[in-house]
């Protein structure tokens, strides 16, 4: 279902557990390698961005929060019905 998930997260932030934390669920939840998960440190203040397949599906910057991980795997299953 997944080939590439990336979480782009704020090293000043301290989002990285936050990053890594939702990494592990989506791990579990769909099956998805380590191999296919990449975590990538910014120093963007207030970065928190996931990307399915190339596709951004939730943005902290648009949205002003941290997403919860039930938020983020009803998202990719909307990707990915159909």
């Amino acid at each position: 279902m997944i080939k590439k998930l990336s979480i782009e997260y704020c090293v000043p932030c301290q989002f990285e557990k936050d990053a890594k934390n939702l990494a592990n669920i989506i791990q579990e939840q769909f099956g998805v390698t380590e191999e296919d998960i990449l975590l990538i440190p910014s120093k963007k203040i207030g970065t928190f961005e996931v990307s399915v397949d190339g596709k951004l599906i939730y943005s902290k910057t648009k949205s002003g929060r941290l997403p919860n991980p039930e938020e983020i795997i009803n998202l990719i299953f909307q990707q990915h019905k159909g």
